[in-house]
């Protein structure tokens, strides 16, 4: 694995290609900046971005707490660093634009292995996005992607009660 601050990498030293998958809330503890804490938060984020684009294939679902610094500082980070913000069902407000990469596929060895991911809500506070329904999404990503690969694999960025209904495409 690779340490903060070190130039070694699994892919460079192992050979290994892997894929490195984070189901969201990876950048903040909370779907807020801690006053007084602002920049420390930030930069936390800044060096777990930088960090992981140095392991391997990393495919970021994007959750709730990520927003904490508002929608302009991811949009910020995916342009800065080599990691992949992915969401299935966050779309530009208003529209049916998608604002992140909705879905990956993956070659390894022969084996096709599908990546897409949905989050539940939105923080109150961001208004440049909005999330399509969670049910309905999951039918239509499993149906287009089905089909193309040999693993399919969901991030979900939801509260521990969530259930999501399926079962008409399984």
């Amino acid at each position: 694995a690779c340490l903060v601050g070190s130039e070694m990498c699994i892919r460079d030293r192992s050979g290994i290609d892997p894929i490195l998958l984070d189901a969201g809330d990876a950048l903040f503890d909370n779907q807020y900046l801690v006053p007084n804490k602002e920049e420390s938060s930030k930069l936390k984020a800044n060096t777990i971005l930088s960090t992981t684009q140095k392991m391997g294939e990393y495919l970021y679902n994007v959750g709730n707490h990520d927003f904490a610094a508002g929608y302009e500082f991811l949009v910020e980070m995916q342009s800065k660093y080599d990691v992949g913000f992915i969401s299935s069902n966050i779309v530009k407000a208003g529209t049916d634009e998608l604002t992140f990469l909705d879905h990956k596929i993956f070659d390894r060895n022969g084996i096709k292995i599908g990546v897409f991911g949905l989050m539940q809500k939105i923080p109150c506070f961001v208004k440049e996005v909005e999330v399509n329904d969670l049910s309905e999404v999951a039918r239509n990503k499993i149906e287009e992607l089905r089909p193309q690969v040999d693993i399919l694999v969901l991030l979900l960025n939801a509260d521990k009660k969530i259930t999501i209904s399926v079962s008409e495409t399984a």
